[in-house]
């Protein structure tokens, strides 16, 4: 599945509550993805994720 979903094609759910879990912070969900997808140290996905959550908030 990992190998279809790859970084090419992602499903984005409609309701988040089954897709996040309430105990871990956004960002510590994001850079957890972020490490299964890249090859990259825990504090490279967290700047990736703290980037990524800055560029949506000036949407």
């Amino acid at each position: 599945m990992r190998g279809l979903l790859g970084s090419e094609l992602g499903i984005i759910f409609q309701d988040p509550l089954p897709s996040l879990h309430l105990f871990y912070s956004i960002g510590a969900q994001i850079s957890g993805v972020y490490l299964v997808h890249n090859r990259v140290l825990k504090r490279d996905a967290r700047v990736e994720a703290i980037r990524m959550l800055d560029k949506g908030a000036h949407w």
